[in-house]
């Protein structure tokens, strides 16, 4: 239906899904390796993790990440004497089934001030989520089923709008209500335990909340653009979003037992925001003579701030979103003609707190800045025909994350 006044035209629109997932893990825990293990027994045990400022050791051998996948068996032979992994963990499983109902409308408007056309979409969507979780838990010593049911329903209006200030500039201005819904891993209502022993010497766990609920946001987004040619566009955007419920990890003691311990677990915080502004630039060379003209550039750079709040754990209030840098930017060469697509893209992000007290009150896991080089390269054979090759971590980027210090405590390396 369409209309020649405010409102354009209508659409309406209903979903239903059901999605079934489970999950079950090996037992974890930790073995001493027997005396007199040579780092040549294994091809791949010749990595090196490195350690500064420590006690006077500042590196020493580790397997190879990329062998240890490929050779698990051989690895845990030369360690512990079996090839055989541990069995498999009861307390780890968990499944979900999950109904999701939806229905969305929106009207698309427009009108005209100061001589300046304006158009947008309005739009309602409202779901409906039922959800069966299913798992173990230890009552004693004994493993028994645990069942947990909810159910919400959610109201999502959003807004969209576009005004065409010049024929080469343009402003957006957005605001909407959004949910997201916990991962599948984060309601596992199991706990996987591992007690303190000659290597661990604080007993550990880690397991899902199944009490867990989605979080909302409202969100708030405008932009100008400027298409100073047909190939080129810069652009500044500003955004702020306001949450209810945002799902972070921590660490908290939990008794089990009458053994304490230091348990990752999701929870839900109270309120948080994040907000930002955001550069960005593209074009393609085009005047430039005979290939050369295939020849473009893109890049962008946000900057990023934002903090939570929770009653149930003051140590995290007014900290920032755990997995947020603050700084990004990326930067692509691109190259477009000939039947000939390639793309080279360097990324970067600074460092960010991945869990909060993960190794102890104070010792938040760090990650460290983080960069890639990737890149593609495409040739069109015919209408039907494209060639692709791809590359990622063309520079061989480790990840490397630690607590709190770098030089003290270094945890990971891959």
């Amino acid at each position: 239906m369409a209309d020649e006044g405010f409102f354009k035209d209508f659409g309406f629109g209903a979903r239903a899904n059901k999605r079934t997932a489970a999950s079950i893990k090996s037992y974890e825990g930790s073995v001493l390796a027997p005396d007199g293990v040579s780092v040549t027994t294994l091809p791949g045990l010749n990595c090196t993790a490195n350690m500064q400022n420590n006690w006077g050791t500042t590196s020493w051998y580790t397997p190879c990440a990329s062998y240890l996948i490929s050779n698990t068996a051989d690895v845990r032979k030369a360690v512990t004497g079996s090839a055989t992994g541990k069995a498999l963990d009861p307390g780890s499983f968990f499944a979900d089934e999950e109904k999701n109902y939806a229905f969305y409308g929106k009207a698309h408007v427009g009108w005209e001030t100061a001589g300046i056309p304006i158009d947008g979409v309005l739009g309602m969507r409202i779901t409906k989520t039922d959800s069966d979780l299913l798992g173990n838990s230890l009552v004693g010593t004994t493993y028994v089923p645990t069942s947990k049911t909810s159910s919400d329903t959610a109201y999502l209006p959003s807004a969209n709008f576009k005004a065409s200030l010049r024929q080469d500039v343009i402003a957006r201005f957005s605001v909407s209500k959004t949910l997201t819904r916990p991962d599948f891993a984060q309601l596992n209502p199991g706990t996987a335990y591992v007690n303190a022993n000659g290597t661990t010497v604080q007993a550990t766990a880690s397991g899902g909340n199944p009490d867990l609920k989605p979080f909302t946001a409202r969100n708030y987004d405008g932009s100008l653009e400027w298409y100073f040619s047909s190939t080129g566009m810069a652009s500044l955007a500003l955004f702020r979003h306001e949450f209810k419920g945002y799902i972070q990890s921590k660490v908290v003691k939990e008794t089990f037992n009458g053994v304490t311990y230091d348990t990752t677990r999701p929870f839900n915080t109270d309120d948080g925001y994040l907000q930002g502004a955001e550069v960005a630039y593209r074009t393609f060379f085009d005047k430039l003579p005979g290939w050369m003209s295939g020849l473009g550039v893109e890049a962008n750079a946000t900057y990023t701030e934002g903090q939570t709040s929770t009653a149930s754990d003051p140590t995290l209030s007014g900290k920032p979103f755990a997995g947020m840098s603050k700084w990004s930017y990326n930067v692509v060469g691109l190259y477009e003609k000939y039947g000939v697509s390639a793309r080279l893209a360097y990324n970067w992000r600074s460092k960010f707190v991945q869990v909060y007290n993960d190794g102890g009150p104070g010792l938040d896991l760090i990650a460290s800045p983080m960069s890639s080089l990737d890149g593609s390269l495409g040739y069109k054979i015919n209408e039907n025909t494209t060639v692709t090759l791809t590359g990622s971590n063309l520079l061989n980027f480790k990840y490397t994350d630690y607590w709190a210090n770098k030089g003290l405590y270094p945890r990971d390396t891959r």
